[in-house]
Order: structure tokens, then sequence, then C-alpha cells
């Protein structure tokens, strides 16, 4: 992978982990949930960690032919 795809790909998984933090915080299922516990009496602290699992697809790839592919994880944590 050359190194501008690399830094689009981290900057598209960061918009990922930005946009997945956003969904959760704006959550009204989520906020009632925490607002059940601070009701408690309980202060919250939420940390969400996402792993994404990446294969590149290879252009001249054949369907069903066993090829070996670039794996990396990203991990994207309160982005």
């Amino acid at each position: 992978m050359s190194q501008n795809n690399d830094q689009m790909l981290q900057i598209t998984t960061r918009h990922l982990g930005k946009l997945l933090n956003d969904v959760i915080a704006e959550s009204p299922r989520v906020a009632q949930a925490l607002q059940s516990i601070r009701a408690d009496g309980y202060d919250v602290l939420m940390h969400v960690e996402v792993s994404l699992a990446l294969k590149q697809i290879l252009p001249n790839s054949v369907p069903g032919k066993a090829e070996k592919a670039e794996l990396s994880e990203v991990r994207t944590a309160n982005a």
C-alpha cells in the first residue's frame, strides 16, 4: 500500500471513528441509559473502542482463488 493510500486510510478510519462516537453520543437510548445510571447516584465515563479489520482487495484478484492479502487492524478510540 502506498504512503498516500495509507494516509487516506488513516484519515478515513479516524472519520469513521468520529462518526461512530457522534452516533453513540446522540443516541436517545444511550442518553436514557446514562441518565438512569446518574439517577442512581453514579458519575458515568464511557469509553468505546472500535477495531476494524481491513483486507486490501487486489485489482486483478480472481474470485475463489486463494491469495495473500495484507490484513491490518486499525484501532480508533475517542476519535
